[in-house]
């Protein structure tokens, strides 16, 4: 739907046996980056999944908040914070910076 505005940029190595990915979760993380950001084809949205040394799974994006859009309800970082302290036990972390979002 946005071809050229959207680049995702993946450096991961899966082995399944060693995380806990909720299902939908990684879905919902990079349609919230595009929901709650802006982009175009000239300046485009990045968007990076990659593991990090401790063994986490991370997505992170660009921090371009929309202009005129209303304050984030979380509720789809919520939902996915909460099922994957059920599968895991752990606790999710979420960092925003003016420059970044990190899950």
């Amino acid at each position: 739907r946005h071809g050229d505005s959207i680049k995702v940029q993946k450096d991961i190595a899966l082995e399944t046996d060693k995380y806990v990915l909720p299902t939908l979760s990684m879905q919902m993380l990079i349609e919230n980056a595009v929901k709650h950001n802006k982009f175009s084809k000239s300046k485009p949205l990045m968007i990076n999944i990659y593991n990090e040394a401790e063994g986490a799974i991370v997505v992170q994006n660009e921090n371009c908040p929309k202009v005129g859009v209303g304050t984030s309800t979380k509720v789809g970082l919520e939902n996915i914070r909460n099922r994957y302290s059920l599968k895991s036990g752990e606790r999710l972390v979420v960092y925003q910076s003016d420059d970044f979002f990190k899950v």
